[in-house]
């Protein structure tokens, strides 16, 4: 369990998400390319196809559904809501100056390709996409509205009594009707699921038919996901086409090229986890009984939630969990090789923080109280400083800290203290407090240091920072560029080796 939640907080998993425990394992993949051995991805130790490229970017889970189901649906919602709403161009229009705006030169088009955008075309279309959507939701939204409601709220809210004169800028009754109705519009919107109830309805409406089990099945886990249960799926076999609507096919082709650009690489990618895995498993020698030792240990400790967990991450067979692992272990082996510690920081770290130590302290306004009480404290015997300090600095110290009797936790330099309480502080021994009052803008100080913990030693630092690096995906990133470029990697497709370089360029930055 260790290893795999090392390995999501690390490599930056998706959060394990309990509401898929419905999800099903369903039927492999069953979509084939024209051109599905063209070789897709090249290197050293590795060759992938499009075949398999396709698969391992189409598969998994993205934002609540599957990559190559949110590609299908994206098609068909614009091809149906196209035909029932019309664009609010104004807003494109917007758009388009936003970005003429504040972006100069590639920078939006560098933007854009990391997104999975081609070009500022398909963005738009992305837009466009958004907009149809929320029009449909909106209008299902208003129609659920009763006019007679609106009314009613009106009447018991803002009506005039017999003889009243209106205020001068108060709202007539049409408007104030008319944001009654927008604040129930929105709060439909705002239920959790409804936009992809209307959409569903919408796509059952029009016909739309998979021609393919395996996305079929994603998309019914989909619609249980939202607990939509009331929508009959149309599926057929046609070999020609992944699904259909409105007389429009969508071709295996057509979506592979779609899919790869905006998942394939992005986000959380299955396919860059995939290459990784056989890149260091031909470069490190990693035990398979440790990886299934670890999977053991992980099925002991979640039991019950372990499958559902590991299907919320993509995880839809035990090779797919046991290649997870895998790839976590080959990832250990390959940081603690590669990474570098700075020793220099870990002497300065050591040498910052030799002087650990709890500090309390007493503040008042005048040099003369503040040597009253350090007279009073040298009285008093060693077992019964902390208790008196602690009883001067509740009754008369003037900082927030006195209702703790003036402790300010344990210090490390440097401190956020003003420099004369820091040298004060750090050069009193453990028990010790001020022989004199310390004066800063504050006030005067009386200063008392309880206890000075043991420094951490070289090693100690040494390991915290090799933990720290362990925990900066901008790091590890690096180390993977470094090992994948002695691996000769390469996209054969543009727009992959295009975001692939534009991920190296802001890990480097």
């Amino acid at each position: 369990m260790k290893s795999l939640l090392k390995y999501a907080s690390i490599f930056g998993l998706v959060t394990l998400l309990l509401v898929l425990t419905g999800c099903n394992r369903g039927p492999r993949f069953d979509v084939r390319l024209d051109n599905g051995q063209d070789i897709a991805v090249q290197a050293d130790n590795l060759q992938l196809t499009n075949q398999e490229l396709f698969e391992l970017a189409a598969g998994g889970y993205v934002d609540w559904t599957n990559p190559g189901v949110s590609v299908i649906l994206d098609w068909a919602d614009y091809i149906i809501l196209s035909q029932l709403f019309e664009i609010d161009e104004e807003m494109i229009e917007m758009e388009l100056m936003f970005i003429d705006t504040f972006f100069e030169g590639d920078s939006f088009n560098n933007i854009l390709i990391s997104q999975g955008f081609v070009n500022l075309d398909e963005y738009i279309h992305a837009l466009r996409l958004e907009m149809l959507r929320h029009q449909a939701a909106w209008q299902a939204a208003d129609e659920l509205i009763l006019e007679e409601d609106l009314i009613e709220l009106y009447e018991t809210s803002f009506a005039l009594e017999e003889g009243e004169e209106p205020e001068e800028d108060r709202l007539t009754k049409e408007e104030h009707l008319d944001v009654f109705r927008t604040s129930q519009i929105n709060s439909i919107l705002s239920m959790e699921g409804f936009d992809q109830f209307i959409l569903s309805r919408h796509r059952r409406d029009a016909g739309l038919t998979f021609h393919s089990n395996y996305f079929a099945t994603r998309y019914e886990t989909f619609l249980d996901s939202w607990r939509i249960d009331d929508m009959e799926l149309e599926t057929t076999r046609n070999n020609d086409a992944v699904a259909s609507v409105n007389g429009h096919y969508l071709t295996a082709n057509e979506m592979f090229y779609t899919v790869i650009a905006q998942f394939a690489l992005t986000g959380q990618s299955r396919t860059l986890n995939y290459i990784d895995m056989h890149l260091l498993d031909a470069i490190y020698d990693a035990n398979r009984n440790d990886v299934r030792a670890e999977i053991n240990a992980a099925k002991l400790a979640l039991m019950e939630f372990f499958h559902p967990q590991m299907e919320a991450l993509g995880l839809l067979t035990e090779q797919e969990v046991f290649d997870s692992f895998l790839l976590g272990h080959l990832q250990e082996l390959a940081f603690a090789q590669h990474i570098a510690v700075d020793d220099s920081r870990v002497q300065e770290l050591f040498d910052t923080h030799i002087r650990h130590r709890e500090v309390r302290h007493i503040l008042v306004e005048d040099y003369e109280t503040a040597a009253t009480f350090i007279e009073e404290l040298k009285g008093a015997d060693a077992d019964e400083m902390p208790s008196l300090f602690a009883e001067l600095a509740i009754e008369h110290s003037i900082c927030n800290s006195s209702v703790r009797g003036g402790n300010l936790g344990n210090l490390s330099i440097p401190t956020s203290m003003a420099v004369e309480f820091e040298e004060a502080a750090f050069a009193l021994e453990e028990g010790e407090f001020s022989s004199t009052p310390v004066e800063t803008s504050f006030g005067y100080h009386i200063i008392f240091v309880p206890t000075i913990h043991p420094a951490l030693t070289l090693e100690q630092h040494y390991n915290n920072e090799l933990n720290r690096l362990r925990t900066t995906p901008r790091y590890f990133s690096a180390v993977m560029f470094d090992i994948r470029d002695s691996q000769n990697l390469r996209f054969k497709h543009e727009i992959l080796q295009l975001q692939y370089e534009f991920v190296r360029e802001q890990v480097s930055n």
